[in-house]
């Protein structure tokens, strides 16, 4: 029987999401999906965002994801994205 921190060291190799034993290696293929989902459906339906909008929504998460942690410095992640300073902290909030 596997104890409790195998099981932990397990879980912080492959997340915590419900579905990170259904798909072993899959995982990240099915977070990737996850968020499509959140960002293409979830979004639009309760906030007014247009296509555009969730464009550089992703690509402020692939931003943010590939930076290290650090204050956030909002001017600069609107030059990045080319958006509005309320567009950019519409998609933080």
């Amino acid at each position: 029987m596997r104890r409790n921190s195998d099981l932990f060291c397990a879980m912080n190799n492959s997340g915590y999401y419900p579905f990170y034993r259904e798909e072993g290696d899959g995982f990240y293929d099915r977070l990737q999906q996850v968020i499509d989902t959140i960002i293409n459906t979830e979004m639009p339906s309760v906030s007014n965002i247009e296509y555009d909008s969730i464009y550089k929504a992703k690509l402020l998460l692939a931003v943010l994801a590939e930076s290290s942690p650090y204050t956030l410095n909002i001017s600069g992640l609107c030059n990045t994205l080319q958006a509005s300073r309320n567009n950019v902290i519409n998609f933080l909030t």
